[in-house]
């Protein structure tokens, strides 16, 4: 999980997982019900070597690497905000106001 989302706790990881359990797809990808976000994934093991040629090859972006395979989808849709992402002390400043006790329960 990305570090400079800190809305993400482990219950949010424990759904993914889970999914990824139930589906037994290649990857499960977290959504927000408009679009994936393709840096919250769960992905099996064995596609480590696809993983390496991919990057080897100069590609870097992930979303590219995911829909090369079955994926499913985690819909966090009524959780949406907990992909914000966050740059500066400022930014996190406002989201430590906006969500007090979220950052902690990561």
């Amino acid at each position: 999980m990305p570090c400079d989302c800190p809305l993400i706790a482990a219950k949010h990881v424990q759904k993914l997982l889970q999914q990824h359990l139930i589906t037994q797809s290649d990857m499960t990808v977290a959504s927000n019900g408009s679009h994936l976000h393709p840096v919250f994934f769960a992905v099996r093991t064995a596609l480590r070597q696809n993983l390496g040629e991919f990057l080897a090859s100069g590609q870097r972006k992930v979303s590219h690497w995911l829909l090369q395979h079955p994926i499913s989808r985690t819909d966090f849709s009524n959780e949406a905000y907990i992909f914000t992402n966050i740059n500066t002390m400022n930014e996190l400043s406002i989201l430590e106001i906006q969500h007090p006790t979220e950052p902690s329960q990561a």
